[in-house]
């Protein structure tokens, strides 16, 4: 389920602030789709990864996740700690994950001149501090909905290979504790702990070769001009190895529409 929703958004993220090798990534906000934001910058090949939140045990699992430092205050104080942790530049990018005019504040506050705030956070404000200011520092404002569709296809491989592994960022549904039609059952899952993987590693496999530019081809934002000629999708290769696919396609298709919305306003 995380990459129907809260792994797409922190990897749209991501991906819309040009998160990148060699790039210092703070990420504003340490709920689900923060630690997902975490997962995507390392996965993404981010040298430095600052993880912004007020609660230890999502920090500690940010830790764990990727995030290289840990800001665990909050307003001026949490953009000094970041500006130290730069050298006084701030960061390339901030991924802003929570939707509050706090953080948003603190994101403009945390990034370096020239540099680029990715916003997925539901904002809670109409106004912001996008003045004379942003427009002297050169910063670039990025980011909304993910189009959750668009990236699947390039994840998914590194999730049945346990390269990642975002559930963990949220708490799994208890009432999903098998798929009839795979070879074995899920582990269940408890409503107050986190689940570490839905599907088992070697459940399912995806060929490298069917997925258009390897695994990291839907690391960028979408095209308009849609798939390859072609083009399996990422539940029709699933069909044919696990079964699991018409639940994983009612999953993407009936509880989360908004993040099957490509760019254009279509949905693929």
């Amino acid at each position: 389920m995380t990459l129907t929703d809260v792994f797409c958004t922190g990897h749209h993220a991501a991906v819309s602030a040009q998160v990148g090798p060699g790039v210092s990534v703070a990420v504003i906000g340490d709920g689900a789709v923060g630690l997902c934001a975490v997962l995507a910058a390392r996965r993404l090949g981010a040298e430095q990864i600052v993880l912004m939140g007020r609660h230890t045990d999502r920090t500690d699992l940010g830790a764990g996740f990727g995030a290289t430092d840990i800001v665990l205050s909050a307003g001026e104080e949490a953009v000094e700690e970041v500006r130290k942790l730069t050298r006084g530049h701030g960061v390339d990018a901030a991924l802003e994950c929570v939707g509050s005019m706090q953080t948003l504040t603190t994101s403009f506050g945390a990034v370096r001149d020239g540099g680029i705030i990715s916003r997925v956070g539901v904002p809670s404000y109409t106004d912001g501090p996008i003045g004379i200011d942003m427009i002297m520092r050169n910063i670039t404002l990025a980011g909304g909905v993910d189009p959750a569709r668009h990236y699947i296809d390039g994840i998914l491989p590194d999730v049945l290979d346990s390269r990642i592994e975002p559930v963990r960022s949220s708490t799994a549904p208890s009432g999903w504790t098998a798929c009839p039609t795979a070879t074995g059952p899920w582990p269940a899952a408890s409503p107050s702990k986190s689940s570490s993987s839905l599907i088992p590693p070697g459940r399912a496999h995806l060929s490298p070769s069917a997925v258009p530019g390897g695994t990291h081809d839907h690391d960028h934002p979408p095209s308009p001009s849609g798939p390859e000629p072609g083009h399996r999708s990422w539940t029709e290769q699933l069909n044919e190895s696990s079964g699991c696919a018409p639940l994983l396609t009612a999953v993407t298709d009936r509880l989360v529409p908004m993040a099957c919305f490509r760019s254009t306003g279509a949905i693929r």
